[in-house]
């Protein structure tokens, strides 16, 4: 995928710029689920979402709409038409590091620059979209919640301070809290938990999943929306669990 770097619109494989490049992370996703399968692939997409975490880390670009003038007209009508669809993809504003977080908001800005501008001109929207999501990218952190806290297979241990790792039970209904996407039957997401968990730190915003083996997959942004009842009962696991840190986002 490194070797990909001029289909991403860059001038050589530097790591800002090919993370800021979606299609960076769906390749290395596609490629790493056919090429090792669904377990071993999460482990690929892991690296792959620190890689592109350490790059955002270190670059000194800030999010700004101001670019927003250079596109042409068609252009700019389709990226201010997504942000407004904020309330749409689950957000309370416009967020750039929320609304990035949703996939919808680039398959959004790709099919209406295609239809409005042509794909000529559809290529340049669309390379402006991801470079926006990956400066708003840039301002995501992960604070470390113990010194001593270590992954081991996958998760947590000991389980971080006020994490909730493993409890069964469904979401309700919570202010700032909500679903970013889910994955359903077919999807390699929901094979495994190790899948489900790679896909949630690899999605800005994601703070908890909730995962039923074989079945569902849902990516949750927000504070922990969730009780002990319900049917069907979710495997529950804040992002912390995964990480030994909490994954932070304004939303």
């Amino acid at each position: 995928m490194l070797a990909q770097y001029t289909d991403f619109g860059c001038t050589s494989p530097d790591p800002y710029c090919i993370c800021s490049n979606v299609n960076f992370g769906y390749g290395l996703r596609d490629c790493s689920n056919g090429a090792c399968g669904t377990d071993v692939a999460s482990t690929v997409i892991a690296f792959g979402s620190a890689y592109c975490s350490a790059a955002s880390a270190t670059h000194t670009g800030t999010v700004t709409t101001t670019g927003v003038a250079a596109l042409p007209s068609c252009g700019q009508l389709c990226f201010n038409n997504m942000l407004a669809q904020y309330s749409a993809l689950g957000y309370t504003s416009p967020d750039p590091k929320c609304v990035c977080s949703n996939v919808n908001f680039g398959y959004g800005l790709r099919d209406c620059s295609n239809g409005a501008c042509g794909t000529d001109v559809a290529s340049t929207v669309i390379a402006f979209g991801s470079s926006y999501c990956g400066s708003a990218t840039a301002s995501q952190t992960v604070s470390p919640t113990s010194t001593a806290c270590q992954v081991v297979s996958g998760l947590a241990t000991p389980v971080p301070s006020g994490a909730i790792c493993g409890s069964k039970g469904t979401s309700f209904a919570a202010t700032g809290a909500g679903t970013i996407i889910g994955y359903s039957a077919g999807s390699s997401y929901v094979g495994s938990r190790a899948a489900c968990s790679a896909q949630c730190l690899a999605t800005s915003c994601c703070t908890n999943i909730y995962f039923i083996q074989g079945q569902s997959c849902n990516l949750h942004y927000g504070p922990d929306a969730f009780h002990a009842i319900g049917n069907p009962l979710y495997d529950f696991y804040d992002a912390a669990c995964f990480t030994c840190g909490e994954l932070s986002c304004n939303t």
